[in-house]
Formats: C-alpha cells, structure tokens, sequence
C-alpha cells in the first residue's frame, strides 16, 4: 500500500499500527499507538507491552508514539 501510494504521486505515506505486527513497510512515517505500559496497556487495548516493544524497536522508518492521555494511564504521564 506503502509503494503504491508513492507511486501514484502521493509526497508523504504515513501508516499508523498499534505495532502487534511486525512492519516492513517503507512509510515516511510510522505512528505506534500505545495508551499505557504494562498492565494499562493491557487493560485499555488488550495487548501486552512485551509484544508490541521488539515490533517497535525493529522498526527501520521513524516512528512516534501516540499517546492518549485519559483518566487510567493519566499516573504514567511524565512532564
């Protein structure tokens, strides 16, 4: 999808995961949704932290978290 988007013009790909899976897509940037850690993350999206971290840390394109702050994980917030 990555490849085709750029092929038919489009300047700029993103792709959003909630990294579960292993990407190999080439995108100019990658977005990883995490709401939490450990038990949070568990607890609001049903996926284990463990699993998603090796995803994420495979990854060859930039990425960035997207993380929604919500009165459960609002504790795992630094500033």
């Amino acid at each position: 999808m990555v490849e085709l988007a750029h092929e038919i013009g489009y300047l700029r790909v993103h792709v959003y995961t909630n990294g579960t899976r292993p990407l190999d897509a080439l995108a100019d940037f990658t977005w990883v949704s995490l709401d939490g850690l450990g038990e949070t993350l568990q607890r609001l999206r049903g996926i284990e932290f463990e699993a998603v971290l090796p995803n994420v840390r495979a990854m060859e394109v930039r990425y960035a978290i997207v993380f929604v702050v919500n009165t459960i994980n609002v504790r795992e917030v630094r500033g």
